[in-house]
């Protein structure tokens, strides 16, 4: 029993240690930032060290030396699909991000190795994408961080911002291709009670977002080809022919529609 206690002492002590050991290597504190544009999810890990009163920029972060972007592990960039920065093309998946500081551009590395702490280890033979980005200046910030700023429906920038400098680069998401991909697998996983209605709600995507109309018109025709009798497929299809720019054809449908729902009772 005296063994068995000592070494449960042992083994907690050691536990101890190691959680100390490594609690002590993170004097910057993790972060995650996540967001979605269009379809896409994004997001950034990274540590967050502070100025702490000291030079950051050619004195604690040199000149011309390649750079981690943060502290810690090297950050880490994820996308969910594959996306253009700066107009190049980023394959879905996870990267490393390292930087090369200057008194003017930037040039940002994505790299294939995601195990890395610090610089130590990095090679360019696994570098998948380069980028040479300009700098600016704002308000000073204590802690570095990394925010996602001037979000549309297909775009962002991502911008490390850390004492008085920010570096911002452009994020181009591609939602009409993933858009009809799910469409499409929506059509195709539809049972045959769903079918009629998946069409409809497919065809009704492209007309919001005004995206291939023709595949549009096809899509509702055949969802009233299920189900002739339904009002609403009326509806939606004078949504797609306005799209079309035939008016017309919208209006004729619109009509179908009314004489439809009134038909049922209690529409």
């Amino acid at each position: 029993m005296y063994k068995a206690i000592l070494l449960s002492l042992a083994i907690s002590l050691a536990c101890s240690q190691a959680f100390t050991a490594q609690a002590g290597k993170r004097p910057s504190q993790w972060a995650e930032t996540h967001q979605r544009i269009g379809l896409t999810d994004l997001s950034i890990e990274y540590s967050r060290p502070n100025t702490k009163g000291r030079t950051i920029w050619g004195e604690l972060v040199p000149f011309g030396t390649m750079w981690r972007t943060g502290a810690n592990e090297a950050t880490k960039f994820t996308t969910s699909d594959d996306i253009k920065i700066e107009g190049k093309a980023l394959k879905a998946g996870s990267y490393s991000v390292f930087a090369i500081p200057t008194e003017g551009d930037w040039t940002i590395h994505f790299n294939t190795d995601i195990s890395l702490w610090g610089t130590g280890d990095y090679t360019d033979a696994k570098d998948v994408l380069v980028i040479t980005i300009p700098t600016s200046k704002g308000t000073k910030v204590e802690s570095m961080r990394f925010t996602f700023d001037n979000i549309s429906a297909t775009t962002s920038q991502l911008t490390l911002a850390w004492d008085e400098l920010r570096c911002s680069f452009n994020i181009e998401v591609d939602v009409e291709t993933k858009l009809f991909e799910n469409l499409a697998k929506k059509i195709k996983n539809s049972s045959s009670d769903d079918l009629a209605y998946n069409y409809l709600e497919c065809a009704l995507q492209c007309a919001e977002q005004k995206l291939r109309i023709d595949q549009g018109v096809e899509w509702i025709e055949k969802s009233i080809e299920l189900e002739p009798n339904y009002w609403y497929a009326y509806w939606v299809k004078a949504d797609v022919l306005w799209e079309k720019g035939d008016k017309e054809g919208s209006l004729e449908n619109l009509n179908t529609a009314l004489v439809n729902g009134l038909k049922e009772e209690g529409k």
